[in-house]
């Protein structure tokens, strides 16, 4: 939950209605944490706005016209749509550091690439050995090699 978008939307929102009631919600769900991403459906947001399906999609639409919300990732299937919520005219938290969104790729929620793929097992480098730091008895080596 984001007390800057409240504020923002409270203060500089130029909306009524619907939309303002869109917005404020939209503002609260974004936070600094998630580079002001918002990951919400138009059914909780009809819920929580206490609106139509249809009246919160035509206010994101408006939103985003307007510039106070930058559509991401599209929703496909299942998956809902993914924005970015815009202090428009102000310069709030991370949203007006220019150099560090062009140096960096925020995280998102989306399938990982292959670049950034954790590696789950380790591999020893040709140049490493094993060693055992700690003698151990002659007959304890062999308990786990694998026999094949």
């Amino acid at each position: 939950m984001s007390a800057e978008g409240q504020i923002y939307v409270e203060k500089h929102s130029p909306y009524t209605g619907t939309t303002f009631t869109v917005h404020l919600r939209l503002g609260l769900l974004s936070n600094d944490a998630n580079d002001y991403r918002i990951w919400a459906g138009d059914e909780y947001l009809a819920e929580k706005c206490r609106c139509s399906i249809r009246a919160v999609s035509r206010a994101k639409s408006q939103l985003v016209k307007d510039g106070y919300l930058e559509v991401l990732f599209a929703a496909i299937g299942r998956r809902v749509a993914e924005y970015r919520f815009i202090f428009k005219g102000q310069e709030i938290g991370r949203q007006s550091d220019v150099l560090s969104r062009i140096g960096r790729q925020p995280n998102t929620n989306r399938s990982p690439n292959a670049t950034i793929t954790p590696i789950y097992r380790n591999e020893l480098k040709e140049s490493e050995t094993l060693s055992n730091s700690v003698p151990m008895p002659s007959g304890f080596k062999n308990v786990f090699k694998i026999r094949t």
